[in-house]
């Protein structure tokens, strides 16, 4: 590449960063919600953010809108939410998160995944599933979490550092564990729910 072309390059990199940037400037501002440096968001068009909510710096939310996903999916995230730093929102098959939720650093939320059942075809090519992951009100998810499809956590429950969530969690209460297992209901010590 010639020292000219580079250059053009380059200035058309920066400028399409500023253009990025910009928007999400605008959607924060117009929400009333902060992105805080380095966050990416793919296919803005797809996220609805409530307001005081922060999207926490080098976090990346995929809210879907692509031919992989036969153009569906979106990620809807409340009032007063916080996604932590380094977290990983994947909306092919919609994620939709409440008010006053946590989450820590480095949290996954999945809503899809590829199949496996086709011995014949690598993983590569088998089918993708799809399904909603759905965070209720007033949820703590612990950093390093995952959430995989087709979950619901009910409102004012905690989620332990580093679960993977494979299975509902009822409301109001405590699961940790790989695969997260519920230990107790808040405010009701030694309860436990299998």
């Amino acid at each position: 590449m010639s020292k000219l072309k580079f250059i053009f390059w380059y200035i058309k990199k920066v400028f399409k960063k500023i253009k990025y940037q910009w928007s999400l400037y605008k959607f924060s501002a117009y929400n009333h919600m902060i992105f805080e440096e380095d966050v990416e968001v793919r296919t803005i068009g797809r996220l609805s953010v409530g307001e005081n909510t922060i999207v926490g710096s080098k976090s990346l939310l995929h809210c879907g809108g692509r031919k992989w996903c036969d153009y569906k999916g979106r990620i809807k995230i409340g009032k007063k939410s916080y996604i932590g730093p380094h977290s990983v929102l994947f909306g092919a098959g919609e994620i939709e998160i409440g008010n006053n939720v946590l989450l820590g650093p480095g949290v996954i939320c999945v809503s899809h995944q590829h199949s496996y059942k086709e011995l014949s075809k690598v993983m590569q090519d088998q089918p993708m599933e799809f399904g909603k992951i759905t965070i209720e009100d007033d949820v703590w998810i612990g950093s390093r979490a995952t959430i995989l499809p087709n979950i619901k956590i009910g409102r004012g429950s905690v989620i332990g550092a580093g679960a993977v969530v494979t299975k509902d969690v009822p409301p109001f209460s405590v699961a940790v564990g790989v695969p997260a297992k519920v230990i107790k209901s808040r405010g009701i010590v030694g309860v436990s729910s299998g």
